[in-house]
């Protein structure tokens, strides 16, 4: 009985640490500057690279246009990386998903109903010929990653063409940086709903020093070049509907930003952001963080300076930044 009851209140306590732990810090703004470049609009998720330049799929009008924005880190200038020739057609190839190199390297993912393309860009936003991926026609690719090596790591599904027991399981795999298929890669996400492909789903990647950090629902794992499971880092996400969609790396800290859907009150149906810091390596929680509204998006972080984000007023945009205590 004795046994029962400190079995009873060891568990209240790991409960009571879990709440604690979770305990969510609304973010404050150490500081804010307006930029210079016209305003602008974007989709999805945005992305910096190691010296602060910031990457947007910038558009107006159609979120298939294969372009990618790039304003410079004190918002004075900005360029466009954008697909041209015949592959500037979004009915045939549409944007998938981009990626920035720590070095500012930009990557376009364009994909038509056959083919699946990779697209490289020079500096002044040229764009090279593009690397054709050789994965199976009946894998739809939602996402992709870029190691320093130029390897490329790719996710996905399996579609209703595939075969009857791969219908709806994830698809990861390395390819080489010409597009040749090297190996398949286990990652922790669960199966697509075919049925319902508009619902939201896991999946972050970040590089750090070679390899690739990628969050899936309950981990960060970590993975090789060569397409090898360097190893596997529980994180505990604050509610089981949270829904990872970036990872950031740096000095030390991961932090993860999180979406969930308002089902209550007057903020019903509304994406909800938080976000957790972690250590790396051992999964272990070292914050968790609100974002309010009028934050704006997040577009890059820095563990000196914090995180930063995009704030605009519809007529005009500033960055401001916040850090993570």
């Amino acid at each position: 009985m004795v046994k029962r009851i400190l079995s009873i209140l060891v568990l209240i306590q790991f409960g009571l640490a879990q709440t604690t732990i979770f305990a969510a810090r609304e973010i404050e703004i150490a500081g804010s500057h307006a930029i210079q470049v016209p305003p602008f609009s974007y989709f999805g998720e945005a992305q910096c690279d190691r010296s602060g330049n910031l990457y947007f799929h910038g558009g107006d009008s159609d979120f298939r246009y294969g372009q990618v924005f790039r304003l410079s880190s004190d918002g004075k200038s900005g360029s466009l990386f954008r697909l041209t020739g015949d592959f500037a057609d979004p009915n045939r190839y549409g944007f998938d998903s981009f990626w920035v190199t720590a070095e500012g390297g930009v990557f376009i993912l364009s994909t038509d109903s056959q083919d699946k393309y990779v697209f490289t860009f020079d500096r002044d936003g040229t764009m090279k010929n593009p690397i054709r991926l050789k994965v199976r026609a009946e894998v739809q690719l939602t996402d992709f990653a870029i190691f320093d090596n130029g390897f490329i790591f790719v996710w996905g599904y399996n579609d209703e063409h595939s075969l009857k027991d791969l219908r709806g399981k994830r698809y990861a795999a390395i390819l080489s940086d010409s597009g040749e298929f090297v190996r398949e890669v286990s990652i922790p996400l669960p199966g697509v709903d075919l049925g319902n492909l508009g619902a939201p789903s896991d999946g972050a990647a970040a590089s750090y020093a070679g390899n690739l950090y990628f969050m899936g629902s309950d981990q960060i794992v970590v993975i090789s070049p060569a397409g090898e499971i360097i190893r596997r880092i529980k994180v505990h996400k604050p509610e089981t509907e949270d829904v990872a969609t970036k990872l950031y790396l740096s000095d030390g800290m991961a932090v993860i930003a999180l979406n969930k859907i308002s089902t209550k009150g007057s903020t019903r149906g509304q994406v909800q952001r938080s976000f957790i810091a972690v250590d790396p390596s051992s999964g272990e929680l070292m914050g968790h963080y609100k974002a309010g509204v009028q934050l704006g998006g997040d577009v890059c972080f820095n563990r000196n300076d914090g995180l930063t984000f995009l704030q605009s007023d519809g007529k005009t945009q500033k960055l401001a930044t916040a850090v993570l205590r």
